[in-house]
């Protein structure tokens, strides 16, 4: 925030004014002086401050730099995407998530996991949030604009280009306050906030169960396997090191079990990828026919439900037989997938 307000008064400025600034004038990076004002209040902690202000006004630059370009490419997803209305592409949307999921979704597990806690839980309120925000955004934005262009002692210079760093960020804190909806902000925001705890306690719990799972199998394992691999361990290790032989011998089925735990539950959610994935597609190509006259059968009806179970079953066998991994060059077209999942 602090960033972007430098930067949109220096756009902002016309060639003249930017002359009309004495050198002395010439204001440091707010975010710079924010971490210095930091440090002068808080001298317990200014060796720290010190040490992540660097790294924290690279950040702002690299996202600065980025900014245009994110804004650029999301006039264009727009733009293309009214351009595709007549091609009604809020059906072929569906079709394309729903084959990523039926034939891939095992390995989208954490993705898939996050995604279905939002929907089953908040995402109406999520999706209203954001519109609310980005509006109120709008509207800020548009107020900041104008008070980069006031200049009201006319000597020709914009008054925020003539006030300090401190007083810039309450007169555009003001600002911001001014414009927006206090209430529209705070239930917003507290839906986003909902939305990420949701997904947070959904990967807690989703980790928790495969590692206290695997635990439990492999102490199960530990149990009746012992009498072989132990043997096995006390001859492979030296006589100075055999007070570990029990504790390896413990941590090797563990580690086996949590392994074993978490490929049974990409298989579950590999199974419920395919079985919605196959929902979306044959929920949406049944409506397309219709619409394109073609006579089928009701997406509601046994025959529909009948076929997605079938096309669930072929993508459950696809993912199994590829050990649910994406061969290539799908692999390179999911690749936005694949980073999300990370």
């Amino acid at each position: 925030f602090l960033y972007f307000i430098e930067k949109r008064i220096t756009t902002n400025m016309a060639p003249s004014t930017t002359k009309s600034l004495k050198k002395g004038q010439q204001r440091t990076s707010l975010i710079q002086g924010f971490i210095e004002e930091a440090g002068n209040r808080l001298p317990q902690y200014k060796k720290q401050i010190d040490a992540v202000g660097p790294v924290i006004v690279k950040i702002a630059d690299t996202i600065d730099a980025a900014y245009p370009y994110g804004i650029l490419g999301y006039k264009k997803c727009v733009q293309l995407w009214e351009l595709a209305q007549p091609y009604n592409p809020q059906r072929y949307f569906p079709l394309l998530l729903g084959f990523a999921m039926c034939f891939f979704g095992g390995s989208f597990v954490t993705l898939i996991a996050a995604v279905e806690a939002v929907r089953l839980s908040i995402w109406e309120r999520l999706f209203a949030g954001i519109k609310i925000l980005y509006q109120n955004y709008t509207i800020a934005e548009a107020q900041s604009k104008k008070d980069d262009e006031v200049d009201a002692d006319g000597n020709g210079v914009a008054d925020v280009l003539e006030i300090s760093d401190r007083d810039l960020l309450t007169r555009k804190l003001y600002v911001f306050a001014r414009s927006v909806d206090p209430q529209q902000v705070s239930d917003a925001s507290l839906n986003i906030w909902s939305a990420v705890l949701a997904v947070v306690a959904t990967l807690r719990i989703h980790f928790a169960q495969a590692i206290t799972l695997g635990t439990s199998l492999g102490e199960m394992a530990q149990n009746h396997l012992s009498s072989v691999t132990q043997p096995i361990l006390q001859q492979s290790l030296p006589a100075e090191l055999q007070k570990w032989v029990p504790v390896a011998n413990g941590f090797l089925f563990k580690f086996t079990g949590v392994i074993a735990a978490w490929f049974l539950s990409r298989i579950i959610s590999g199974f419920h990828a395919a079985v919605r994935g196959a929902s979306l597609i044959v929920t949406n190509a049944l409506i397309l026919a219709k619409e394109h006259g073609i006579e089928v059968f009701d997406p509601q009806s046994p025959k529909a439900t009948a076929l997605s179970m079938a096309v669930a079953f072929l993508g459950f066998y696809w993912q199994l037989s590829n050990g649910f991994s994406i061969p290539f060059p799908l692999n390179l077209l999911l690749l936005p997938l694949t980073f999300a999942e990370w």
